[in-house]
Parts: structure tokens; C-alpha cells; sequence
């Protein structure tokens, strides 16, 4: 469980659970009310991208209501894909990560990415 402390009160949370087939599952992410739409939720889906991709995991997966639209939103502008809708009506969705080297030298720039079937 990861928690977002703003002076000293807790206002966002997520949890990260490792899957097999080199997966995590993103859960209970939630933002306090008051504090919604100010970027908070998206800087922390990007620092467990960042935990993701430095503990070398291939992708990350999450559910979102199907009623839950600006979630939805969120995760897309972030890169995530819906990939099934459950009949829930929870939407599915995933995001691969890549792991790259990047070189320049004169003006030679070689990218690795590393990516793994779905």
C-alpha cells in the first residue's frame, strides 16, 4: 500500500500486487474529494510506472467502473489500454512497459526497448 501524505494528512492510495507473467495489478486507487483534479492521482500512477519498469516487470493491469469516465480518462492519457470489459461492467484495461537504453554520439542516437507479448 502506497499512501500520498500532504501535510500530514493522508489524501490519496494505491496498492500494487504482483501477478504472474510478469505483471502488477494496480488497486484501490483513490483521492480524497478535496483534492481531485489537482494531479495527485496521476503522480501516483507514474510513480508506480517507475516502480514497475526499475523492478523489471513487463506490464501493468488495473479495473475501472464502466460508470467511472474521467478514471478512465486518467488512464488512457497515461497509456493504458482497454483490453476486455468484464461483465461487471469493469473495464479491463493495461499498459506495457518498456525498458530502454538510450546512446548518443554524434548525432547517432541507438534505443532498446524491451517488450513482451501480450
Amino acid at each position: 500500500m502506497y499512501a500520498y501524505i500532504l501535510n500530514e494528512e493522508y489524501v490519496a492510495g494505491m496498492s500494487l500486487a504482483p501477478l504472474q507473467n510478469n505483471a502488477v495489478y494496480l488497486s484501490y486507487l483513490v483521492v480524497k474529494e478535496g483534492y481531485r483534479n489537482q494531479g495527485i492521482g496521476t503522480q501516483m500512477i507514474q510513480y508506480a510506472i517507475g516502480i514497475c519498469r526499475n523492478s523489471g516487470y513487463s506490464h501493468i493491469t488495473l479495473n475501472v467502473d464502466h460508470n467511472n469516465p474521467s478514471a478512465e480518462r486518467l488512464y488512457e492519457k497515461l497509456g493504458f489500454v482497454a483490453v476486455e470489459t468484464e461483465n461487471s461492467g469493469k473495464i479491463k484495461m493495461r499498459m506495457e512497459i518498456c525498458c530502454y537504453l538510450k546512446i548518443n554520439n554524434q548525432n547517432t542516437t541507438l534505443q532498446l526497448f524491451k517488450r513482451n507479448a501480450a
